[in-house]
């Protein structure tokens, strides 16, 4: 199982750039942990043994789909 971000901006002259962040990860049952929504309790991912559900929220934003996307938008821009 994976989480997907991508994230695009469009320049104004139409120029497109698509950033994709990915949390690989698997499926775990039952759902663990109050924290986070959707998905998250249920989501173990790699390298973890806590479900997005149980981490706290820091770490959780630091190793997330929508922060690797981020990271790459932050890098290519800046």
């Amino acid at each position: 199982a994976s989480f997907f971000c991508t994230l695009c901006v469009i320049w104004p002259d139409g120029e497109e750039r698509f950033y994709v962040g990915q949390a690989p990860g698997h499926l775990t049952w039952p759902p663990r942990g109050q924290l986070g929504h959707g998905y998250d309790p249920v989501f173990v991912p790699n390298g973890e043994t806590q479900t997005f559900g149980e981490l706290e929220p820091a770490h959780k934003n630091r190793i997330s789909h929508r922060a690797k996307a981020l990271e790459k938008l932050f890098d290519d821009l800046f």
